[in-house]
């Protein structure tokens, strides 16, 4: 560092002006402004054909099958309940050969037994279907 001599050196060094705070401060305000600054976006014109939309296809919903397992012997079709299992068989099968595009959703109750969910699941891969999703309610803690 250099030094300068003066008879009172202690009024030299009194009389500087110390820049680091004013520089910390003009780097951190610069920092910001870049990082807040937009960016330019780029965009890319795209023309669609105006030919053959007379010939595009609505896209249509799926259907959807629910299959419910209440706690108790009971199994549900979308809103329908049957009380043993060789009925809610036969309506399985009618509903999934009069609706073969459909998704099929398995919704458990809580307390509804895993050995009747592998059952379903069972009887479902024996009609060569594949369950979608499996809906299970969520564990409420007290």
């Amino acid at each position: 560092m250099i030094q300068v001599e003066t008879e009172d050196s202690g009024s030299l060094a009194a009389l500087a002006v110390d820049l680091t705070p004013m520089l910390d401060i003009l780097f951190i305000v610069l920092v910001f402004f870049i990082l807040t600054a937009n960016p330019v976006e780029h965009a890319l014109q795209v023309e669609l054909p105006k030919k053959g939309a007379d010939q595009a296809e609505a896209l249509t919903a799926k259907t959807r099958l629910q299959i419910t397992l209440f706690s108790e012997q009971q199994w549900g079709l979308n809103n329908q309940i049957f009380s043993d299992w060789p009925t809610a068989q036969k309506a399985f099968k009618d509903a999934f050969k009069n609706a073969p595009e459909s998704e099929i959703v398995i919704a458990t109750a809580r307390d509804a037994s895993v050995e009747r969910l592998l059952e379903v699941m069972a009887f479902l891969k024996q009609q060569n279907l594949q369950a979608a999703q499996i809906q299970m309610d969520a564990v409420s803690t007290p």
